[in-house]
């Protein structure tokens, strides 16, 4: 079975209510405010979106893409 190399964005969105005197002052609490507990002020909110760019092919002994690998030079390298 041949494999690919993927790179892949998750975009999570993160949700809550935060008590500040400006916005700005609330967006800079923001960054220290949201976790993974259940009573953290920004929580999880779901998954916005996924996106995965296909890379190529990987080389099966090497798992890097054909730009990346160089199996093929040795191979080359060896038989000369």
């Amino acid at each position: 079975m041949t494999k690919s190399k993927f790179n892949v964005k998750v975009r999570v969105d993160f949700q809550g209510e935060i008590v500040a005197e400006s916005q700005e002052e609330a967006e800079s609490l923001a960054w220290d405010k949201w976790g993974v507990d259940s009573d953290a002020e920004i929580g999880y909110d779901g998954v916005y979106s996924i996106e995965a760019d296909d890379l190529g092919e990987i080389c099966e002994e090497c798992d890097q893409t054909p730009d990346d690998c160089e199996c093929e030079e040795e191979e080359e390298g060896e038989a000369e």
